[in-house]
């Protein structure tokens, strides 16, 4: 499925380069969606970066599954700045 993703991301590149906004979008729709199935962020990022570029501007987040109260909701930072607080 990489493979996949990297030939549509570089077809949209190509696009792009012919003047072919509309095509280029949606080639790289493609490969942003293919890379998120496939869990490659470094991939993702980038081409959000091209689309952004183009005008097409994603939000993205990335949830955690965690408690939301208690010593687990916290983060590893909030949790070594609660234990040096109660160090003193």
């Amino acid at each position: 499925m990489r493979g996949q993703a990297s030939a549509t991301e570089d077809l949209g590149v190509l696009l792009a380069a012919d003047g072919r906004h509309d095509d280029a979008v949606e080639s790289l729709d493609r490969a942003l969606a293919i890379y998120h199935e496939i869990g490659s962020v470094r991939d993702s990022a980038r081409v959000r970066k091209r689309l952004r570029g183009m005008g097409v501007h994603y939000r993205h987040w990335s949830y955690a599954d965690q408690p939301v109260c208690g010593w687990d909701s916290l983060t590893e930072t909030e949790l070594n700045v609660s234990l040096l607080v109660a160090d003193g």
